[in-house]
């Protein structure tokens, strides 16, 4: 229950940082998100739990599969705000 714990905190406080870093620099905190460090923290917390490589290898080979859906939201929501939709909208077509 501790690592748990531990881990639920660690993950919100990263949240957290990328969501006031982009308040401060967009471009920053972009680059620090579509590196894969959410992906990475996932694999380890996975690989720590389990111990057992080739499930977090598996793991990152199915993040890897939905790249590009991710992208197409990534595509889409800006498209839809530029055109004029507000925020809420745009995100549930995305």
């Amino acid at each position: 229950m501790l690592g748990f714990l531990i881990k639920t905190g660690l993950t919100a406080a990263f949240i957290v940082a990328m969501s006031e870093l982009a308040k401060r620099s967009l471009y920053v905190s972009a680059l620090l998100i579509a590196l894969p460090l959410t992906t990475a923290i996932t694999t380890v917390w996975l690989y720590l739990d389990t111990h057992d490589a080739p499930r977090a290898a598996n793991y990152a080979g199915g993040v890897l599969l939905l790249v590009p859906p991710g992208l197409l939201f990534l595509a889409v929501l800006p498209l839809c705000v530029r055109a004029g939709l507000d925020f809420w909208t745009s995100l549930v077509i995305s």
